[in-house]
């Protein structure tokens, strides 16, 4: 078992796979954290509207997951990976240029389903990338680094609002989801 929490450790991959899930965990749950304050302070919407929106970006999880974890396990978890995270940093980015709230929590709720289904793809790829005897200890260390990670999202996004504006919050989203995306195309291809 030591061994095997050492091979780990020793692992470049596992370690980029642990900060690609951390910054990929900031970047989803800064979402779930200042898209409220955004919607109310920004663009004034009602509480039963902030509720749908944040509604809405779990519905990519609740459909999205099963069928993006069956596809990781026909094409590889790298191109789902890079393709889920190309897609949020995107939208993300554009998210601030819409005035109208029905079209922001469409796009919204697009760039949840991008995030939040790769869930079950980030975890697999753990597995894969650690052997039997230590797939547990690779998980409980993958959710340290996303742990360690997100916690800091509603500080520093807090003083980018702060400072700055909630609009520049989200650059920073897609500041991270594009960090992500560069380690996932630094990972294996196998």
């Amino acid at each position: 078992y030591v061994e095997g929490v050492r091979g780990l450790i020793r692992s470049k991959d596992m370690l980029r796979l642990c900060l690609l899930a951390g910054l990929w965990s900031m970047t989803q749950n800064g979402v779930t954290v200042f898209l409220p304050l955004y919607l109310v302070f920004v663009m004034d919407a009602s509480p039963a509207l902030v509720g749908f929106a944040l509604f809405s970006i779990q519905v990519g999880a609740i459909f999205g997951g099963p069928i993006v974890g069956t596809w990781s396990d026909q094409i590889g978890r790298r191109p789902i990976v890079i393709y889920a995270l190309l897609i949020a940093a995107f939208l993300l980015f554009l998210l601030p240029l819409f005035g109208n709230i029905y079209l922001f929590i469409i796009i919204v709720s697009l760039a949840g389903c991008a995030l939040y289904s790769i869930r079950p793809v980030i975890h697999s790829w753990t597995m894969d990338l650690s052997d039997k005897n230590s797939s547990g200890s690779a998980v409980s260390m993958l959710f340290t680094a996303q742990a360690a990670m997100t916690g800091t999202v509603p500080i520093i996004g807090g003083l980018i609002a702060d400072n700055f504006g909630l609009k520049l919050v989200f650059i920073l989203l897609t500041i991270t989801s594009l960090l992500a995306l560069i380690l996932s195309l630094l990972m294996p291809k196998k």
